[in-house]
């Protein structure tokens, strides 16, 4: 074990840590990115339709 090698070993281990934080925060962001085009087109969809009640739709 060279001297060099802890500061290798932790900054892969901070890198890694890096990444996974950003695919969490990725996929986090699609899920909800989803979610929102999911009911905009469910209020979109009961509107074109002329309902009345698109307002249930809103959660408000």
């Amino acid at each position: 074990m060279t001297p060099g090698e802890p500061d290798r070993d932790a900054r892969r281990r901070r890198r890694s840590l890096f990444a996974l934080v950003f695919i969490a925060a990725l996929v986090g962001g699609s899920v909800w990115l989803a979610a929102t085009l999911r009911r905009e087109a469910l209020i979109e969809d009961c509107l074109a339709a002329r309902r009345g009640d698109c307002d249930r739709l809103t959660g408000r």
